[in-house]
C-alpha cells in the first residue's frame, strides 16, 4: 500500500495486486501538476507483454503532459488532450511494434484542484464520489452490458454477473482516436474520491462495495479491507480473478465550484415555493376579508347603539309651567274672559282666557289680534289687590 505524497490539501492511499492472473496489468500513479493532484488507474488488456505496456506507457504520458502545462490550462482540456496524447502514443508503439498488435487499455483519472474536480474516463475503469454514507456519482462504463443497461435491458447486477462483462467499447490505442467522457464534480471537505479496475467493483455487488469504501474511517484500513475481501471472495471461486487496483483520496477542504442542483432538487424547490406563495396569498386574502368583516360588524354595532339611544331618550310633553297663569288660547269669535280675577280679587279655579286670534291655515297664535292694553288692566289690577 502506498500513501499519496502531496502538499495540496487532500489525503489518500493506493493498492494494486494481481488477484489470480499471471501477471498484474493494471498500473496506477499519482502525481501533482500545475493545474492539480492527478491521480490515475490504467487496465491494460492484449496477449503477451502487452496489456502491461499499454497500462503503463498510457499512464505516464498522461502525467507527463499534464505537468507540462501551464497552471491557467482549463483543467478540461489539459486533461482530454493528455489522454488523446497517450492514445497516439500507444498507436505509434504498435505501428512501430506489430507484435503488440491488439494492446490497449481503459483508463480514469481525476484531476482535483481547490476549484474542482475533474473526472476522465475510456472504458470501464470506474471512479466513485462518495459523501458520507452515500455514492453520489459514478461513472459510466464503456462497456456492451452498460449499454444493455441504460436500454433497461439488464439490472447492474446483471450485467456485472454477465459472461461478456468483461467486453468494452471503448479503450485506448484500439482506434486511431478515442472520445474521452469529461465531468466536473465540485465537491465538500470531507469527500471520498476511489479510482478503481473492474477487478474491484466486478467481484461484489455495487451496494455493498460502496458500504466498504464509507463504513471504515480509516483510509488505509479501508482501501486495505477491500483488497483482502476481493481476493477473499476470488479465491474462495476458485481463483483465477481479476487483477485489482484501488487508489482513495479525501479532501481537506470545500471546492470553489459549488454543486448545480439536479433537475429533481429544481422541481422540489420550486414545488415547495410555490405552494408557500399560494399559502401566503391565502392567508392575505383571509386576513383581509376578517378585517372586512370586523368594520362591517363594528359599523353596524354602532348604527344599532345610535338607535338605541336615540330612542331611550323621553321626550317630555309641552306642559304648562304650573308656577305660571294657566292661560287659554281661545279662537276669535269665542267669548273673551271678563277677568283674569274673581270679584273677591282671589285667582278663579277656571283658566283665565284671552281673545286671542289664531291662523287656520297654520294653526299658529295671530299676535295683532292680543289687546295689550286690556292685559295691562288686568296685570295692574292683580298687582294692586295683592
Amino acid at each position: 500500500m502506498e500513501q499519496i505524497k502531496t502538499i495540496l490539501p487532500y489525503v489518500g492511499f493506493a493498492e494494486t495486486k494481481q488477484g489470480g492472473r499471471r501477471e498484474n496489468q493494471d498500473y496506477y500513479i499519482i502525481e501533482e501538476t500545475p493545474v492539480g493532484l492527478l491521480a490515475v488507474v490504467c487496465d491494460g488488456m492484449g496477449g503477451g507483454p502487452g496489456g502491461k505496456t499499454a497500462s503503463s506507457v498510457a499512464a505516464h504520458t498522461i502525467v507527463e503532459r499534464l505537468k507540462s502545462v501551464p497552471s491557467i490550462r482549463e483543467p478540461e482540456k489539459a486533461l482530454r488532450d493528455a489522454i488523446n496524447d497517450a492514445n497516439r502514443a500507444l498507436r505509434q508503439m504498435v505501428a512501430d511494434k506489430p507484435e503488440l498488435n491488439g494492446m490497449g487499455t481503459t483508463v480514469v483519472a481525476l484531476l482535483i484542484s481547490e476549484e474542482v474536480a475533474t473526472v476522465a474516463h475510456v472504458g470501464d475503469s470506474r471512479l466513485y464520489h462518495l459523501r458520507g454514507n452515500k455514492c453520489i456519482f459514478v461513472t459510466q462504463d464503456h462497456s456492451k452490458v452498460a449499454e444493455m443497461v441504460r436500454a433497461k435491458v439488464l439490472t447492474e447486477e446483471q450485467a456485472r454477473l454477465s459472461s461478456i462483462s468483461n467486453v468494452i467499447t471503448r479503450a485506448l490505442g484500439v482506434f486511431e482516436t478515442c472520445e474521452v467522457e469529461i465531468d466536473q464534480l465540485p465537491y465538500e471537505k470531507g469527500d471520498r474520491f476511489v479510482l478503481c479496475s473492474d477487478g474491484v467493483w466486478g467481484i461484489m455487488p455495487a451496494k455493498e462495495l460502496v458500504t466498504y469504501f464509507t463504513h471504515t474511517k480509516s483510509l488505509p484500513g479501508s482501501v486495505d479491507r477491500i483488497s483482502v475481501k476481493v481476493d477473499e471472495l476470488g479465491f474462495a471461486a476458485g481463483g483465477g480473478h481479476d487483477n485489482h487496483t484501488i487508489v482513495l483520496l479525501e479532501t481537506k477542504i470545500n471546492s470553489i465550484i459549488k454543486q448545480k442542483m439536479s433537475s429533481k432538487v429544481k422541481f422540489l424547490v420550486y414545488a415547495l415555493t410555490a405552494i408557500c406563495c399560494l399559502s401566503l396569498l391565502f392567508n392575505i386574502v383571509q386576513y383581509c376579508s376578517s378585517d372586512s368583516a370586523e368594520e362591517t360588524s363594528a359599523v353596524k354595532k354602532n348604527v344599532t347603539t345610535v338607535v338605541d339611544d336615540d330612542s331611550s331618550l323621553d321626550v317630555e310633553p309641552n306642559l304648562p309651567d304650573e308656577s305660571q297663569p294657566n292661560v287659554s288660547v281661545v279662537t276669535e269669535g269665542e267669548p273673551r274672559g271678563e277677568s283674569l280675577l274673581d270679584e273677591d280679587g282671589e285667582e278663579p279655579d277656571d283658566t283665565a282666557q284671552l281673545n286671542v286670534g289664531t291662523d287656520v291655515n297654520t294653526g299658529l297664535v295671530d299676535a295683532s289680534n292680543i289687546d295689550t292694553s286690556d292685559i295691562e288692566n288686568r296685570v295692574r289690577m292683580s298687582l294692586e289687590s295683592n
